[in-house]
């Protein structure tokens, strides 16, 4: 199925014990590319190929490319320490193990998601130009090497079209811990403006949108003020009203566990 789109880098770098405690986020991301080998020899024997010899996976390249490289993922990835907001890059410096990950959309709306178990990024190069009459953005690329991990895994791939799919299960598998739920930083109610003619009842669906769209509980509550006799709201922000309901502004708000608002407006008007 074709993919159209990619996104979600995720890493995770291993402790003194050999385990990951963490799952960090790399945002921005434009590109991934995963580069597979894998040894597959031809064996030839009465003149002929007798055998297909195959030695299983043997490299692993994963890079990013993302619209800026942060200094404290720099410092993860890499092992620069960070001294008075600086990256400090000595000539010994030995980049850690980390675990990485992403995911791509398919046409059905569906992710793959992608895990590697045990790998090395390298610092990364820098090209930059100036600035011309026309914009062009400039990005960050960081690459890494990938080896198998002592339980001999090298990669996960997860579909989340597969019936017997379990995200965490992924996480699980790749990192050994899961990431922490990503919280709701906005949402917005649609329509924003709703006019209509008072003296006539009449109902109008009402959808909020939370950001960011991978949030873990994008639950929202309807209301309405003020909301007078024949005035109501249903659960899905559906609104309602009767022929009753006097001239003026309502205002619909969508409330989300973690108190974000988002809010509408219905006016009804004075009929002509």
């Amino acid at each position: 199925m074709p993919k159209i789109g990619v996104d979600r880098a995720e890493y995770g770098k291993y402790g003194e014990d050999n385990k990951i405690s963490e799952i960090k986020r790399l945002k921005g991301l434009r590109k991934a590319k995963l580069d597979v080998s894998q040894e597959i020899e031809n064996f030839y024997a009465d003149d002929g190929v007798y055998e297909i010899l195959d030695g299983g996976i043997s490299d692993l390249g994963l890079e990013f490319e993302l619209a800026d490289i942060l200094t404290e993922a720099k410092s993860d990835l890499l092992g620069a320490p960070i001294e008075d907001g600086m990256e400090i890059y000595n000539q010994d410096i030995q980049s850690p193990y980390v675990a990485a990950s992403f995911r791509t959309k398919m046409s059905n709306g569906k992710y793959v998601y992608f895990g590697l178990a045990r790998g090395k990024f390298s610092i990364p190069s820098l090209d930059a130009q100036t600035k011309e009459d026309k914009l062009s953005a400039q990005t960050d690329t960081i690459s890494g090497k990938f080896a198998a991990r002592e339980d001999k895994l090298m990669m996960v791939i997860a579909r989340e079209d597969s019936p017997s799919f379990d995200l965490n299960k992924f996480y699980d598998r790749v990192y050994g811990t899961l990431p922490d739920p990503i919280e709701v930083t906005s949402v917005s109610v649609n329509p924003k403006t709703t006019i209509k003619t008072q003296g006539t009842a009449g109902e109008q669906q009402f959808t909020s949108l939370v950001i960011p769209v991978d949030a873990a509980d994008k639950e929202v509550t309807f209301s309405v003020a003020p909301k007078p006799t024949g005035l109501a709201i249903s659960t899905d922000g559906k609104l309602t009203w009767t022929n009753a309901v006097a001239v003026g502004d309502y205002t619909v708000t969508a409330t989300t566990k973690g108190a974000k608002v988002g809010t509408a407006t219905l006016t009804l008007k004075t009929p002509q």
